[in-house]
């Protein structure tokens, strides 16, 4: 990966002066070992509620852009480091930021720019737990920002960028200081508006580490946080035709509403020490090596222990000191505890590298679901945004009683405790029992059903005040005409860059497919990408009849048969290396993409600087598919999101599963600048990403 010029190399009194921040941050210490007590909440540093004012902490300082602007500068340093940290009841080592399994959150408003110094401190990967790299053994890092729609600064040259730019590699003792501007004024477009533009979609977003080859263990040792875009609580709202009493509803219901963040991760420990004895500084290890499957009842004679009795674990049957831990907010098993009269806002992250999350909120008493609202989904409101002064629509929030969340899906969920009840109810936050293979004795991950933490709903013997829906914080698209999306086909497109396979051709209604593919040797993984045609220029066909370019055919390949010998991408495809897949800005709205997957095992798709939306029966007709004869996959984590959509309002995504054995269709619309420039396609289950699962992509103006 490449060495970005703005690198630095700290001097060894400076790298210790630096590093001595990490232990200004501190996890969470659970009230007992049996269960952790009331959810705690991370240190947050937000731009948000310091607007306009100044913010000096040792790992965080706040500004104003600049004298008198309302927007800010939110700064943070962030040190990469292997060190103990609590997690769970236990001490043990990992790698993580600044010391702590939690890092801090970040509330930032479009408009701000976030500010990171990221400092490589993490030991060599021989003193680590005996992962190699190639880079002289020494562990590398970087960062992303997942989800934002932002530059990743790199156009040019990725050796330059210091925006979300996952092609920088620091070594140990060096240093980056990114800059990473939040828009104001991206094209309505990108979420399908008709005209004008939007500010960036305020929702739910994350950081963490993006090295390909280590990144599954940086992010599961902890290197991931939170971020927010506009206020935490923004997307409570109720419309009304007259704004003063729509001022007025909103304003009441969010006086009624507990936020709270949920970072969901795992890490699998060895250790003598029973959960249940946990508390604080138990001595632990961690065990890096995979074992995906440790807690399926296959592994021994012994049943696993009854689903209310797995709080927050669970433990192998063939080792005793052998467990697995399942946190919120790095706590095993909190207690939720939702007032009398409130309702509870929980802003939920997957930080895990591979676990996927399959949520429900049961009753302790008779297992019955509570329904929440779906506020957001992986950072953006469902529906499309609406045109000022247009009249107020039907926009409730979607209603779900389940929730699945892959690694490194988001979501906003609405909890209601404000009808009467005549007693408190106690609930559990519950994932799974989960299954990514075809074939749950063979192929990929058995997660076991989990009780990740108690919830409580006071009881409210009477109702205060109106009991009101929540409605979708759908964003207005302000008039602009520089960003009224125009198909440009009058001026013809300029060269793509070497190394660049052509886009799509409209006039031949191509789509790009994009296949997830088994490498050569067990345990590794390739991709391929294609230009889909149908075989007439008009008409509709059965998908089966349609026909690759084999010309623009990339791979199948692996991540690293596009890297040269300095481990750099080589972006001009030279010596045999692959070429990779681009996008004209011009070309880029609508485009059709097949997301395919051949495998026996579950993917979950991911492309940076995208939100995406699964394709309807018109978009499938539009470029040449019959889609009376598309039979779209059915699995349980791609019926939870049609689901979503049925209900009326489109799902924006920037993870989606696929399911083993088939194919999902998918809508992009690249039409920001913000959108120029190279970054990737990959899966999100890390582990599949790390073996070969990624490919270099890039939008030109």
């Amino acid at each position: 990966m490449a060495r970005p010029v703005g690198i630095r190399f700290l001097t060894a009194y400076a790298f210790t002066a630096f590093v001595g921040t990490a232990g200004l941050i501190t996890a969470a210490k659970t009230a007992d070992g049996a269960e952790a007590g009331p959810l705690m909440q991370p240190q947050i540093c937000s731009a948000i509620t310091t607007r306009g004012s100044q913010l000096n902490l040792p790992f965080c300082r706040i500004a104003p852009s600049e004298p008198g602007s309302v927007h800010s500068d939110l700064t943070v340093a962030l040190t990469a480091t292997t060190s103990p940290v609590q997690v769970g009841g236990y001490r043990v080592e990992t790698e993580n930021y600044n010391g702590t399994y939690l890092p801090p959150i970040l509330e930032l408003n479009a408009g701000d720019t976030l500010r990171v110094r990221l400092l490589d401190a993490l030991e060599a990967a021989s003193q680590a737990g005996g992962m190699m790299h190639d880079m002289q053994m020494e562990q590398a890092t970087n960062l992303h920002t997942h989800g934002l729609i932002v530059s990743p600064n790199n156009a040019a040259d990725p050796t330059h960028g210091n925006g979300d730019n996952v092609f920088v590699s620091l070594r140990r003792g060096e240093w980056l200081d990114y800059s990473i501007k939040i828009p104001t004024a991206l094209p309505a477009s990108i979420l399908d508006g008709t005209a004008g533009t939007i500010p960036h979609p305020g929702g739910l977003y994350w950081y963490h580490s993006h090295i390909h080859g280590l990144s599954a263990m940086q992010v599961a040792g902890g290197m991931s946080g939170v971020m927010s875009i506009g206020p935490s609580d923004a997307n409570v709202v109720v419309r009304d035709a007259d704004p003063i009493r729509e001022g007025k509803l909103t304003s009441d219901l969010r006086a009624v509403t507990d936020t709270s963040y949920l970072m969901l991760r795992d890490i699998r420990l060895n250790t003598s020490v029973d959960p249940s004895d946990a508390s604080d500084d138990a001595p632990a290890q961690w065990v890096r090596t995979e074992d995906h499957n440790h807690c399926a009842p296959s592994r021994s004679d012994q049943p696993l222990p009854a689903t209310t009795d797995r709080k927050g674990f669970c433990r192998s049957p063939k080792d005793a000191n052998d467990i697995w831990l399942f946190t919120v907010n790095g706590q095993r098993y909190p207690t939720i505890d939702i007032g009398a009269g409130h309702n509870g806002l929980w802003r939920i992250a997957n930080l895990s590298a591979d676990v996927t999350y399959d949520l429900r909120i049961v009753s302790a008493v008779d297992g019955s679901l509570l329904p929440f609202d779906l506020l957001s989904v992986d950072g953006v409101v469902p529906g499309k945004p609406l045109l000022r002064n247009a009249p107020v629509s039907e926009n409730k929030a979607v209603q779900l009683s389940t929730l699945t969340l892959m690694p490194a899906a988001r979501a906003e969920i609405y909890v209601r405790n404000d009808g009467q009840s005549a007693g408190s109810r106690t609930y559990f936050l519950r994932t799974g029992p989960v299954s990514t293979g075809s074939d749950p004795q063979s192929d990929g991950d058995n997660w076991p059903e989990i009780q990740l933490a108690k919830v409580i709903l006071e009881a409210s013997p009477k109702i205060v005040g109106e009991r009101v829906a929540v409605d979708r914080n759908l964003p207005y698209a302000d008039p602009d005409n520089r960003h009224l999306f125009v198909a440009l086909e009058t001026a013809p497109a300029p060269a793509f860059p070497t190394g660049c396979v052509r886009d799509i051709d409209r006039s031949m209604r191509e789509h790009r497919r994009v296949m997830f593919a088994g490498g050569l040797t067990p345990g590794t993984w390739r991709v391929q990408t294609d230009l889909m045609h149908p075989p007439q220029p008009a008409g509709t066909y059965p998908l089966q009849q349609f026909a690759a370019d084999k010309t623009a055919r990339i791979g199948p390949v692996g991540f690293d048969a596009y890297l040269d010998s300095a481990g750099e991408v080589d972006w001009s495809g030279a010596d045999g290396r692959p070429k990779h897949a681009c996008v004209q800005l011009s070309n880029g709205h609508g485009q059709l993409w097949e997301l395919k997957n051949p495998t026996t095992e579950l993917h979950n798709f991911h492309i940076h600087q995208m939100k995406f939306r699964l394709a309807n029966n018109a978009d499938l007709t539009a470029n040449g598919i019959d889609a009376e004869t598309y039979v779209a996959p059915v699995n349980a984590q791609l019926a939870s999101i049609r689901n979503e959509d049925r209900q009326g309002a489109i799902t924006w995504h920037d993870t989606l599963p696929i399911p083993a054995n088939g194919s999902v269709f998918v809508v992009m619309n690249f039409d920001a600048q913000e959108q120029i420039g190279k970054f990737v396609y990959h899966c999100h289950i890390l582990k599949h990403e790390d073996a070969g699962l990624m490919a270099p992509f890039e939008v030109v103006p």
